[in-house]
């Protein structure tokens, strides 16, 4: 994304909190073992700025305390995208038609906003997940996972119970991982 945006767009990533805790990389206990955490993403994981939230998570509290947000903020401090999960190819639609709208304003052609709710799927690669969540987290985080799953109802769209059924097939893959 940055690779085909970052001329036209400032990517930032706030590191707000731990997502999965494991033997590997634990709780945040203080704030400069949240920079040595972030240090450690920069180099593996995050090819942007990162800024570094409190250890008390005053931006992630400010912003909603979504689990993996994304916000896109115009050059006027608007927000004009949020989401509670970082979605690669939703983002991309939301910059290119961003790029239409200031084309249109350019070229002085009226642009109304509107509003808009959507609630699109996305892959959801668990064992992927859980194989990257292995190697640099540990097990306790896994396992902190599938507890979090079983308590998941599911998106509106599915009306089922899918959380349990998810954790269930993770509890099948991590009983066959040699950790």
């Amino acid at each position: 994304m940055v690779k085909e945006f970052g001329d036209k767009f400032n990517f930032i990533f706030i590191y707000t909190r731990e997502a999965h805790p494991g033997e590997k990389i634990p709780h945040l206990a203080s704030f400069e073992q949240k920079l040595e955490h972030a240090k450690l993403m920069t180099e593996k994981y995050i090819n942007r700025t990162m800024l570094v939230d409190s250890l008390d998570g005053d931006i992630h509290h400010a912003y909603g305390r979504l689990p993996n947000m994304t916000y896109i903020v115009n050059r006027y401090g608007n927000v004009i995208y949020k989401s509670d999960w970082t979605d690669p190819s939703t983002i991309k639609m939301v910059l290119d038609h961003y790029l239409d709208e200031r084309e249109m304003l350019a070229n002085k052609i009226r642009a109304t906003p509107y509003y808009v709710e959507w609630q699109p799927m996305r892959k959801n690669d668990s064992e992927e997940f859980m194989t990257i969540l292995l190697r640099d987290a540990g097990p306790k985080a896994i396992k902190d996972f599938i507890e979090s799953q079983k308590n998941y109802q599911g998106p509106v769209q599915s009306n089922s119970n899918i959380g349990k059924a998810t954790a269930k097939k993770l509890e099948e893959w991590l009983e066959k991982q040699d950790y």
